[in-house]
């Protein structure tokens, strides 16, 4: 079974097991996003030969993840994962539909952000992606990327 760290808010974490057990419904947690007093929520997989109880890594700092921020009608969900000698963070998007202008916004306590209309979630459909990362560590192949911060140039 693969471990996760779930965090709220960028404070509180504790572990998620794979598969999850009764009570950890994805969408349950992130349809209790207001916006206010919960506004975000991340994931990462416990690094190998770590555990969570053990000290053996910050539970609160991971370079690999997968993070959502907003209310549970409006959110944006950015994935951030290694490639080559650095990493790449992309805010991610439904695909089929038109992205539109970089025009709505998503807000929570003291951030905003503007994101196109193909990349404005809401609880469920980024409960999927946080379901297919738990899974795989990725995300769908059809969803849409837009690169946010770039890996080094060698």
């Amino acid at each position: 079974m693969t471990e996760h760290i779930w965090n709220v808010n960028n404070g509180t974490s504790f572990l998620f097991g794979w598969p999850p057990e009764e009570g950890q419904d994805v969408a349950s947690k992130l349809g209790r996003m207001d916006g206010e007093g919960f506004f975000s929520a991340a994931i990462w997989p416990v690094p190998d030969g770590k555990n969570f109880g053990d000290g053996g890594f910050d539970a609160m700092r991971s370079d690999v993840y997968l993070q959502c921020a907003g209310s549970a009608e409006r959110l944006t969900v950015e994935l951030r994962a290694r490639v080559g000698d650095g990493f790449v963070q992309w805010v991610l998007g439904r695909s089929g539909e038109d992205a539109g202008e970089r025009e709505e916004r998503v807000e929570w306590p003291g951030h905003h952000t503007l994101v196109h209309h193909n990349e404005l979630h809401d609880a469920a459909g980024a409960a999927k992606l946080f379901m297919a990362y738990f899974e795989t560590a990725d995300v769908p192949a059809d969803t849409t990327r837009r690169i946010l911060v770039r890996p080094p140039v060698e």
